[in-house]
């Protein structure tokens, strides 16, 4: 993936999570969901694959937690995608 012409490498599951979080912008997603529709299966317990995945976009987007600009925390609710989206 590119971030305007710099490339960027995301883990498989990382790309897949940016992208459905881009395919929805600004809606809010919890764990649970996105595990069911970016994992492919239901939690039985609470996972944190979620969480380290995000972790991982950040990273790579050079993104602070504190205060996002791609990925924001919702707290007790999950995560959105915060900046605009290009559709080409």
């Amino acid at each position: 993936m590119f971030l305007g012409d710099v490339e960027k490498q995301l883990t498989p599951r990382a790309f897949a999570l940016l992208e459905f979080l881009m395919s929805h912008p600004d809606e809010v997603f919890g764990r649970e969901r996105l595990l069911q529709t970016v994992w492919g299966f239901d939690a039985i317990v609470i996972s944190r694959a979620v969480d380290h995945r995000v972790a991982e976009i950040r990273r790579v987007l050079g993104e602070d937690a504190a205060a996002a600009s791609y990925v924001e925390t919702v707290p007790g609710l999950g995560y959105r995608f915060v900046h605009p989206v290009e559709r080409g």
